[in-house]
C-alpha cells in the first residue's frame, strides 16, 4: 500500500505538470513539453524501487533519428524512451507516415518505452512486453484523469522497463543472432549520418573511398562500418578489455592486432560518437555480460 501511495504522487505530479506544460502560452514542440515530466517521473518511480536512475534527452531531430530519452542505472543503458505528441497513442501498429517509418528502426531496440504522456507501452525488440496502458487525459485534465486502479498496471510496466537485463546468449550463433539488430540499427545510425555531409561520418566515408572502396556506396559504407565496429569490440573483449568503450578497447585491440586497433580508433573519433551512441552502447553491454557468463 504505501508504494501505492508512493506511485499514485509520483503519477499525480507528472499529470499536472503535463496539463501545466501544455496549458502554457510557451508551449514548444509537444515532444520537448513531456521530457521534463517524463524524466521527473521515472527518476521518481526508480527510487521507489531503490534505483538511482539517470535520464539523458536527445537534442537532436533527425528524419527517423534516435529515441528521445536514454535511461541508465549506475552507467549502464537499460532502455530508451520515446515520447509522442498526446493523442497519438502507444500503439505503434497504429502509426502511419514519419512515426511508422520510425518504428521501423526503434523496433530492434531490446527495451523501449512509448508513450504520449496518456498512453504507454513496453516494447522488447519489437514485441510488447503486458498491456497498453491507460492513463487518461492527464495532457487535458492533469491528475484529475488518474484512477487508482491505474496504479495497478502501470507499476509493472515500469517496473519490467528498469529491470531489464540483456538475455545471455548460450552460444556463439545465440550472441550473433542477439548483436544482428543491434549491428542493422547500428548500420542505420550511420547511413543516416553520412547523409548529413557536415557530419564526421560523412568525411570518414569520403576518406574510406578515396583510400579503400572508390565504388563504395554510403549503404555499402554503413554495413562495413558496422559489421567491422561488432567485430572488433569482441574480439577486444576476448583480448581481455576491461572497459568496452571504443576508444579503451582500442588500446587492448593495439597490443595484439595494431591494424585493427588503428581502425577501431579511426571508426570511433570522439566526433562521430553522438552520431552512433545508441547503437554501440547497446552493443557494448551485450558482450560484456556474454563473456562474463562464458
Amino acid at each position: 500500500m504505501a508504494m501505492n501511495n508512493e506511485t499514485d504522487r509520483h503519477l499525480r505530479t507528472f499529470a499536472n505538470a503535463v496539463r501545466d506544460k501544455f496549458a502554457s502560452a510557451l508551449a514548444g514542440q509537444p515532444e520537448d513539453q513531456l521530457k521534463g515530466p517524463v524524466e521527473n517521473l521515472i527518476i521518481g518511480l526508480g527510487e521507489q524501487f531503490g534505483r538511482q536512475v539517470q535520464v539523458a534527452t536527445e537534442t537532436i531531430v533527425a528524419e527517423t533519428g534516435r529515441p528521445d530519452m536514454a535511461v541508465g542505472m549506475d552507467g549502464a543503458l537499460i532502455g530508451h524512451i520515446e515520447l509522442k505528441k498526446p493523442g497519438t497513442g502507444a500503439d505503434p501498429s497504429r502509426f502511419t507516415g514519419h512515426n511508422a517509418k520510425q518504428w521501423h528502426k526503434f523496433k530492434e531496440l531490446p527495451n523501449l518505452i512509448y508513450t504520449d504522456s496518456n498512453a504507454w507501452s513496453l516494447y522488447r525488440s519489437g514485441q510488447r512486453i503486458g498491456d497498453l496502458v491507460h492513463l487518461g487525459d492527464v495532457d487535458q485534465r492533469g491528475s484529475i484523469a488518474i484512477s487508482m486502479n491505474v496504479i495497478n498496471v502501470f507499476l509493472p510496466l515500469i517496473q519490467q522497463f528498469l529491470t531489464w537485463e540483456p538475455v545471455t546468449p548460450k552460444s556463439p550463433r545465440a550472441l550473433a543472432e542477439l548483436l544482428a539488430p543491434l549491428c542493422r540499427f547500428l548500420r542505420d545510425d550511420v547511413l543516416q549520418a553520412v547523409g548529413n555531409s557536415d557530419s564526421a561520418l560523412a568525411q570518414l566515408a569520403h576518406d574510406w573511398r578515396a583510400t579503400l572502396f572508390p565504388d563504395a556506396t554510403d549503404t555499402e559504407f554503413a554495413d562495413a562500418y558496422a559489421q567491422t565496429l561488432t567485430y572488433a569490440l569482441l574480439l577486444a573483449q576476448f583480448d581481455g578489455a576491461t572497459d568496452l568503450r571504443p576508444n579503451r578497447a582500442a588500446e587492448t585491440l593495439s597490443i595484439n592486432h595494431k591494424l585493427l586497433g588503428h581502425v577501431l580508433t579511426l571508426l570511433t573519433d570522439p566526433q562521430t560518437q553522438h552520431d552512433i551512441g545508441t547503437g554501440v552502447d547497446i552493443m557494448r553491454r551485450v558482450i560484456v555480460l556474454w563473456i562474463q557468463q562464458c
